[in-house]
């Protein structure tokens, strides 16, 4: 899923810059609340963060 949005990002000329301080920081954000919440554990941390990179390296 995040491959695809940032393949969109690129595609619909959306500043690269903004979607990752808009959307992928953002999101890593309320991961990392859950996990405070003990509602995520490491794997969904890996899980995310493995999304996030794969996003990034398309930005």
């Amino acid at each position: 899923m995040v491959k695809e949005v940032a393949l969109t990002v690129i595609d619909e000329g959306i500043d690269a810059t903004a979607a990752v301080f808009e959307g992928l920081i953002p999101g890593m954000e309320v991961v990392g609340e859950l996990y405070e919440q003990m509602e995520y554990f490491v794997p969904e941390l890996l899980m995310s963060a493995d999304a996030m990179y794969a996003g990034l390296n398309i930005l």
